[in-house]
């Protein structure tokens, strides 16, 4: 049996204001040396109780106008198809390596810089899937909204139909506003904003001055204290 490659440049979310703490981050592999993939994956939910609340299904309207311009469409087809695997098997599951590649249309998939493995590595480099041990993989399933940088990086008329996105409104107007403002905020910080870009946005998408810096302050508490 082959043995997989574990892309060199994926990275475990480890920045102060990541989602996750070393309870909820998977922990990543080793770089392998050998340059070679493994006949077999086994996948595993990667369930982050930060980012989730206000995450998007991988084959949502979000998804598919701000995360494809950024992630592309190989890596995305690989998101939603793992995403509806694991409804069938919520647990995780194996599954042979190259079946997985062809079912989304990537029929090369041995080597480190086959189609199939640069599509991991993409998930992995956007801290939408970690690589553990030779043949492991967590997947995200709800993709968590673009931190301001990302957001910078999408053409024109897709950071203003961003900065207009009611994330305010996504669970309805009888929702508490302080905690869908905190819950907001912590995914803004786990996605890499500053406490001030965090803050920023949060104005832009017509939360009440009064509610937004304490939201912010909250959630960045919160992540302070899982990080010490």
């Amino acid at each position: 049996m082959t043995t997989i490659l574990i892309p060199e440049s994926t990275a475990t979310p480890s920045t102060p204001t990541q989602t996750s703490s070393a309870v909820d981050t998977p922990t990543q592999a080793t770089p392998q040396t050998d340059q070679q993939t493994h006949d077999m994956l086994w996948i595993e939910p990667w369930d982050d109780p930060v980012t989730d609340p206000l995450g998007h299904d991988p084959v949502s309207k979000y998804v598919e106008l701000f995360w494809l311009p950024i992630l592309g469409p190989s890596s995305l087809w690989l998101l939603r198809r793992v995403s509806l695997m694991l409804q069938d098997s919520p647990s995780g599951f194996s599954v042979k390596t190259c079946d997985l590649a062809q079912e989304i249309g990537l029929g090369s998939w041995r080597g480190p810089r086959s189609p199939f493995m640069r599509a991991i590595e993409r998930c992995c480099d956007f801290k939408l899937a970690v690589c553990r041990e030779e043949s492991f993989l967590y997947v995200r399933r709800r993709m968590p909204i673009l931190g301001r940088r990302l957001v910078h990086r999408l053409p024109q008329r897709l950071r203003e139909l961003h900065d207009n996105w009611k994330f305010t409104h996504d669970q309805g107007s009888d929702s508490n506003p302080l905690l869908r403002a905190r819950n907001l905020a912590l995914a803004l910080l786990a996605a890499g904003d500053t406490p001030e870009a965090a803050e920023q946005t949060l104005l832009a998408w017509g939360l009440h001055p009064a509610i937004a810096p304490d939201a912010v302050y909250w959630a960045n508490s919160r992540l302070s204290a899982q990080v010490e």
